[in-house]
């Protein structure tokens, strides 16, 4: 069930027109969009940046301008595809003449706090440090979360809570060593979010032992 989540939620929304399901799975949390947004903001401080992840950040909603400056970031990130761009570094992103559309975005890039990556902080530090990347780049978006969302930023507040507690064993980490961590904690948890009672309910096979049904297939 877990392997094949995303094939069977998507073709029993289909086929039930959107009626509410509930699949006792959960997913990797890093698979979870916002997530996966907030990891590739935080891979931002590489020195070069590649083309997958400034593309994924063109097409989010979950970054400053994600609604507002839709329209001239997904004309950018097609022109760029066209051009078939590899790497970018940060400042090649900020001073390229393509970019002017997108105003919102660069003046958030150019506020990115970066990194050496051979200094040394905390994890309670680095967990700070992480935030304030994502603040600079305006996660988690300007629109309101839906309860998914709302459920996955929480989330994602304790693991930095529990990234910070490491300072307990690790008193020192480079940023590599500390991001590193992080994306391994999340990648660890599996995310189910809490969803309506529903009546239709897509189950592994041991934990319908003992459940009533009406109806089951």
């Amino acid at each position: 069930l877990n392997q094949y989540r995303s094939i069977i939620e998507r073709h029993c929304q289909k086929l039930l027109d959107d009626i509410p399901i509930n699949i006792s799975s959960g997913i990797s949390f890093t698979q979870e969009p916002i997530i996966d947004t907030a990891i590739t903001i935080l891979q931002l401080a590489h020195h070069k940046i590649p083309f997958d992840h400034i593309s994924l950040l063109l097409r989010s909603p979950f970054i400053a301008g994600g609604e507002t400056e839709r329209q001239q970031r997904a004309l950018l990130d097609m022109q760029w595809r066209k051009q078939n761009r590899g790497d970018f570094s940060r400042q090649e992103l900020i001073h390229s003449y393509t970019i002017r559309g997108c105003s919102i975005l660069k003046s958030h890039l150019t506020t990115y706090p970066t990194v050496q990556p051979s200094q040394q902080k905390s994890p309670i530090e680095w967990a700070e440090f992480f935030c304030n990347q994502l603040s600079a780049l305006g996660w988690p978006g300007e629109r309101s979360l839906n309860s998914r969302e709302y459920q996955a930023v929480a989330q994602w507040q304790n693991l930095l809570i529990q990234f910070s507690q490491l300072a307990l064993i690790k008193k020192q980490m480079n940023h590599q060593q500390a991001l590193s961590q992080l994306i391994k904690m999340a990648a660890a948890i599996l995310f189910q979010h809490q969803t309506e009672d529903s009546a239709i309910q897509i189950l592994g096979l041991l934990e319908t032992t003992g459940l009533p049904f009406t109806h089951s297939w």
